[in-house]
C-alpha cells in the first residue's frame, strides 16, 4: 500500500466495550500513526466491569484471516493477545513466521481476566513453549503472568528464565509504592529499569493491551526495544489519567 504508514496487526479477542483486545489495539495503533489490521481469536461477552463468557475462533479460521492479510499487506509487526493454549499460539506464531520471517511479534500473555476467567490453559509442553518464545521479539507479562509462565517461585527468576529465549518486559502496573517500575529483561542478558510515578486510582480496563500495542507500533517504526518500551510507558501515564472511568481515551 503506497502512501500508508507502517502496517501492524492485532491478533486478539473482540471486546465489545472496546477497552481491550483488537478494538483497543486499533485505537492505539492509530494514535501512534501506524495502520492497524485485526484478526479475531475470540468473541468475549463483557463490558469494562463484567465478564460473562468467551467463545474461541477456530485456529483454522485464524490462519485463513492471517493468510488473507499477509497476501495483501506488508506487516511490520504483530501484537498477539488472548489465545486459549500453547498449541493454538504455536500454530499462529509459526504461520506468521512462515508468511513473513522478518515480521516482529509481541505477545501480551493474558491467562486470566480481572474477574477470574481463565483464558490460557497451563503449559504442559515446555518444548513447544520454548520454540514459541524463540520466535517472539517481546513478551509483556505482569507479575502473576510471569510467575504462571516462568514457573519459578520468585518473579524476577521467572522473568529471567523466560528472557533466555526472548526479551521480557515485566510490568509493575498492579504493584505498590510511589513508583511504578517495569523491568526490561533483554535476551542478551541486560536489565533496564523503566520507572514513573504510580498513578493511584487510575486503573483502566485493557491497560496491558494498550501498552503492548503501543510498543508494537513503535517497533514497527524502527525504534529500539528499549526506546519503544520507554515511550509506550510514557504514553500509558497519559492514557491512565484520560478519564475517571475504567475506559480510557487515546488522546493526542
Amino acid at each position: 500500500m503506497q502512501g500508508v504508514n507502517k502496517i501492524v496487526l492485532s491478533v486478539a479477542g473482540f471486546d465489545r466495550s472496546a477497552g481491550a483486545g483488537v478494538l483497543a489495539d486499533i485505537k492505539t495503533f492509530e494514535r501512534f500513526k501506524v495502520y492497524g489490521l485485526g484478526v479475531s481469536t475470540a468473541t468475549t461477552f463483557q463490558t469494562d466491569k463484567i465478564f460473562q463468557d468467551c467463545v474461541w475462533v477456530k485456529v483454522e479460521d485464524v490462519l485463513r484471516q492471517l493468510n488473507l492479510l499477509f497476501d495483501r499487506f506488508e506487516v511490520a509487526c504483530v501484537k498477539i493477545g488472548i489465545v486459549p493454549n500453547i498449541y493454538f499460539l504455536s500454530t499462529v506464531v509459526s504461520e506468521i513466521k512462515s508468511l513473513s520471517p522478518d515480521t516482529k511479534i509481541v505477545w501480551d500473555p493474558v491467562y486470566k481476566s480481572s474477574t477470574g476467567f481463565s483464558f490460557f490453559s497451563p503449559v504442559t509442553d515446555d518444548f513447544i513453549f520454548t520454540e514459541v518464545l524463540k520466535n517472539l521479539t517481546l513478551l509483556t507479562p505482569n507479575v502473576s503472568e510471569a510467575l504462571f509462565f516462568g514457573k519459578e517461585e520468585r518473579v524476577q527468576e521467572s522473568a529471567k528464565r523466560l528472557s533466555a529465549f526472548c526479551s521480557v518486559l515485566l510490568k509493575d502496573g498492579h504493584g505498590e509504592g510511589e513508583t511504578s517500575t517495569d523491568i526490561l529483561y533483554l535476551k542478551e542478558g541486560n536489565e533496564i529499569s523503566l520507572s514513573s510515578p504510580r498513578l493511584k486510582g487510575a486503573a483502566k480496563h485493557g491497560s496491558g493491551c494498550v501498552l503492548s500495542a503501543a510498543i508494537t507500533s513503535l517497533l514497527a517504526q524502527g525504534e529500539s526495544l528499549e526506546q519503544s518500551c520507554k515511550e509506550a510507558k510514557e504514553y500509558m501515564s497519559k492514557f491512565l489519567i484520560s478519564s475517571n472511568e475504567l475506559l480510557g481515551y487515546h488522546v493526542a
